[in-house]
């Protein structure tokens, strides 16, 4: 049977394919354009690897409730990547700390487990996704 991929979330494509972010950085999966110190309403935020087919409330919730965590919880957002991620191989790239988005249903299927997902989405979504994914 054919494993269904990720055509957009594939090397050469212009979506992401790691978990980076940056401020011009076409390749980031989080990209901050613009900072304005003086006006928070210049401040702009890109999630750029997101589209139709995972549903858009469901998007919209994931990245709500990931960046409310990160506030409650006081993550740290990490230094900006300097490396050019596109052009090292994959190895490399995994060797420096950062993740790799899942390329096809199967790289997807265990995060479907995910405790935070089924805290934000529950489990009856989850296993609808999963489901659906097989």
């Amino acid at each position: 049977r054919n494993e269904q991929t990720f055509t957009r979330l594939q090397p050469g494509h212009e979506a992401p394919v790691y978990t980076t972010w940056g401020h011009a950085s076409r390749n980031a999966l989080v990209r901050v354009p613009t900072i304005s110190k003086t006006h928070l309403m210049g401040t702009r935020v890109e999630f750029r690897a997101g589209d139709a087919s995972g549903g858009a409330h469901l998007l919209c919730a994931m990245i709500l409730a990931s960046g409310l965590r990160g506030i409650k919880s006081s993550l740290p957002l990490g230094p900006e990547p300097t490396l050019d991620y596109d052009k090292m191989k994959i190895e490399d790239v995994l060797a420096t700390g950062v993740e790799i988005l899942p390329r096809s249903m199967a790289d997807a299927r265990p995060l479907f487990s995910d405790e935070f997902l089924l805290e934000v989405v529950g489990p009856r979504i989850a296993e609808l996704f999963a489901a659906k994914s097989c």
